[in-house]
């Protein structure tokens, strides 16, 4: 079960804990299913009714609106002599809350993983790219790291025999907001990257030099409540003190983008 879900069940009970006696419920159970969960209900007469959930957030209002005085609709009802309760998993309503329990689906389970893709920018210059990433969700908001090798910048125009080998070795950190939408979590926020760029020809002196980059990032990751998530990311960045004029390599040609646009696909783990 995922902190999401483990988060509502320990509220439901500490609900259940503070006014025992409310409504019309004699028990509840919870149990794990592929999607969401399956909720059974029974109310002090014996009777039971079923739900199927998908989002943690209607759990406690689902027991909410079974638990009013109102009859339970007859079409849910059992017609013939209602089965004893199975006892719901032990992760379901855990005998009492752990002290780890988050009290938000992103509270203090860090996710990492890595994604891979292409950079392209100013200059019809390309790369491919690569690279791991790590953050700490707070709350919505997201603080993390990121490292991204960048193979070797080619222009789409051709002509890139003889031509320097551009790499180079990015390190950055981010900010941004997590918003969970049905069965996806939507990520946008800004980052600041410091690259370490490497310049190698056969013919000329090797150069290396840095850059800094300043930019931001939309993405989203699927599924929002398991383990290993498929993650896109589309981040966009500028050199600040380099705007309109590319990097130039040993033969005048452009070997490095002021601005650019990289497009990553990966996996996210938690």
């Amino acid at each position: 079960m995922s902190p999401a879900w483990r988060h509502a069940a320990v509220e439901l009970q500490q609900k259940f804990e503070t006014d025992p006696g409310a409504g019309n419920c004699a028990s509840v159970a919870v149990e794990a299913r592929e999607g969401g969960v399956r909720l059974t209900f029974q109310t002090r007469d014996g009777r039971t009714v079923q739900r199927q959930i998908q989002d943690p957030v209607e759990l406690i209002p689902t027991v909410e609106s079974l638990s009013t005085e109102a009859p339970l609709p007859s079409a849910r009802l059992p017609t013939g002599p209602v089965p004893a309760l199975a006892p719901a998993p032990a992760h379901a309503l855990p005998a009492a809350p752990p002290s780890d329990v988050p009290r938000a689906p992103y509270a203090i389970n860090p996710v990492y993983g890595a994604e891979l893709g292409v950079r392209a920018g100013a200059d019809h210059l390309i790369s491919p790219c690569i690279g791991p990433f790590g953050a700490i969700p707070v709350g919505p908001w997201e603080l993390g790291i990121l490292a991204r090798y960048e193979g070797h910048y080619v222009s789409t125009l051709g002509g890139n025999e003889g031509a320097p080998k551009t790499a180079s070795l990015a390190f950055g950190v981010t900010a941004g907001r997590r918003i969970p939408i049905a069965m996806f979590v939507l990520r946008a926020g800004v980052l600041g990257v410091l690259a370490a760029v490497h310049e190698d020809h056969y013919a000329a002196v090797d150069r290396d030099r840095a850059e800094g980059r300043l930019g931001g990032f939309v993405g989203s990751v699927w599924p929002a409540h398991t383990t290993v998530r498929l993650r896109a990311d589309l981040a966009f960045e500028v050199v600040p003190y380099s705007i309109g004029h590319s990097e130039t390599n040993a033969t005048g040609a452009y070997s490095l983008p002021w601005w650019g646009v990289a497009s990553t696909v990966g996996v996210e783990l938690q």
